[in-house]
């Protein structure tokens, strides 16, 4: 059963001359982009402008079959602006369009001097989605999930060998020439630290800085580091647990009577009834290894959910499984907001599985609580998702331009070893480490400050992280009616 996988892992100012081709492609419009007209981005207040790009389905056929992209565009205060920002969103599979919560809190300086660009990459939000209509994951053990994606792939209406990583850096290196400048800046959050490291590589002239917020190296397959990295939150879980005495008295010897728990659903699954948190209706269905350890990876992402993982774990070891269930449903979903699980599928079954076997994940699972159940149901899925292994290099940049690492110290999938690997590689680069946060932290504290005063001046060195030491750690939650320890 999956870990999850439809969500876990788990996105304009109107003075642009319409139909700009890119400089690259000469008479031939190779590429166009469409006038700029006003429009709603979603949890953004302020004024934006969007645009259909359209671009080659094949990067390799450029008078091929075209594609249109949705892009955008929220305009800067000035009358001159600089570079633009652009954001790339996760997933892989999630909208960058569903992003307007991140520059209106996060990023709303940097309009003083630039525009934000939100270009929903091809197979995500109105860039042509690859959805795949799954159901709610506790339901779905791996045969039928597999059953589900097959139909999905009967279904589709165009080949999603396109939707890749690396002709999603082509749109992108599309779009900076459309827009008539000769650089930009990335900001990228977990898949989208792959997509501008690798734009980095193929366009090094282009790329006036990165912001890698949760790094994804892209010489490295998730599946090499998935069960290894997600342990090691658990294990700080139950340690902060432990260290706690409110945390401790409530639930103590959580981490033996959990992992019991685990070997006693690996004996005989336990079937359960449990009444839908949201519908209210009942569900049956089995309690697995796969499904705690996938509640359990989920949780750990933010600190908002990872402070309920103690209680919820502790009723599951006597017997009570609806808190546990109820979070499994935070994960699921599919299209606006969430993943379009057709793009997930499509980056991950060509540049992530084929990259590792099962021998390999037997390796890196082992003795850890997940093991290598999540590449195997990956494996199986990918058996029956009509893409080719990807042959262009999926490597780290050896140069780069001044780049700014982030990285939350609970994180259980992108950890800061991870954002490590990367920086050695990176001469002008700076790790920045938040303690006590997990996955993706340019909201947290003063991080937004930072990420502004990177953009604007390219100093590294100036940069005062100890206003990251206000960030404290949340308390536990101990009791059903939300005490916290």
């Amino acid at each position: 059963m999956t870990r999850n996988a439809q969500a876990a892992f788990a996105a304009l100012t109107l003075s642009l001359a319409p139909f700009l081709s890119v400089a690259e492609a000469s008479d031939s419009q190779i590429v166009e982009l469409g006038p700029f007209e006003r429009c709603y981005v979603d949890d953004y207040d302020g004024q934006a402008s969007c645009a259909l790009l359209s671009v080659p389905l094949d990067w390799d056929n450029v008078q091929g079959e075209k594609l249109e992209l949705y892009v955008a565009k929220i305009p800067s205060v000035s009358l001159e602006p600089a570079e633009p920002l652009i954001l790339l969103a996760g997933g892989p599979g999630q909208a960058a369009t569903v992003m307007g919560r991140l520059v209106q809190d996060v990023l709303p300086k940097t309009l003083r001097t630039r525009d934000i660009i939100l270009m929903d990459q091809r197979g995500t939000g109105r860039s042509h989605p690859l959805d795949c209509e799954l159901g709610e994951s506790y339901a779905l053990d791996t045969e039928e999930l597999v059953k589900r994606v097959e139909a999905c792939a009967a279904n589709l209406d165009v080949d999603p060998n396109f939707f890749d990583t690396h002709s999603a850096i082509r749109d992108i290196d599309a779009l900076r020439q459309a827009l008539g400048f000769e650089q930009v800046n990335l900001l990228g959050g977990s898949y989208g630290t792959r997509v501008a490291l690798l734009y980095s590589s193929q366009f090094p002239e282009q790329a006036r800085s990165l912001i890698l917020d949760s790094v994804t190296p892209p010489s490295l397959s998730i599946y090499s580091t998935m069960a290894q990295t997600s342990d090691r939150a658990f294990q700080i879980l139950l340690n902060d647990c432990e260290q706690s005495p409110e945390c401790a008295r409530a639930f103590p010897g959580l981490g033996a009577d959990f992992l019991a728990l685990l070997e006693r659903v690996d004996e005989q699954g336990i079937e359960v009834t449990l009444d839908h948190p949201t519908t209210g209706e009942e569900v049956e269905f089995v309690i697995t290894r796969d499904f705690l350890t996938g509640v359990l990876h989920g949780g750990l992402y933010k600190a908002a959910r990872r402070i309920q993982l103690p209680i919820a774990m502790g009723k599951a070891t006597q017997g009570d499984f609806a808190p546990l269930f109820a979070m499994s449903t935070w994960f699921d979903g599919n299209g606006s907001g969430g993943i379009h699980f057709g793009l997930m599928l499509s980056v991950f079954c060509a540049e992530d599985v084929p990259r590792f076997t099962l021998e390999d994940a037997v390796v890196a699972g082992q003795g850890t609580i997940s093991g290598h159940g999540e590449y195997e149901t990956w494996r199986a899925l990918c058996a029956v998702w009509p893409v080719h292994p990807e042959t262009k290099p999926c490597d780290d940049p050896q140069q780069a331009p001044p780049t700014l690492l982030l990285s939350g110290h609970l994180d259980p999938v992108t950890p800061p070893s991870l954002a490590e690997h990367v920086a050695e590689k990176i001469p002008n680069s700076r790790l920045i480490i938040v303690e006590n946060r997990g996955h993706i932290v340019s909201p947290i504290g003063c991080v937004p400050k930072l990420m502004t005063e990177f953009i604007e001046t390219l100093d590294l060195s100036v940069l005062d992280a100890s206003c990251l030491g206000d960030v404290k750690s949340v308390p536990f939650i101990i009791s059903s009616s939300g005490g916290p320890a």
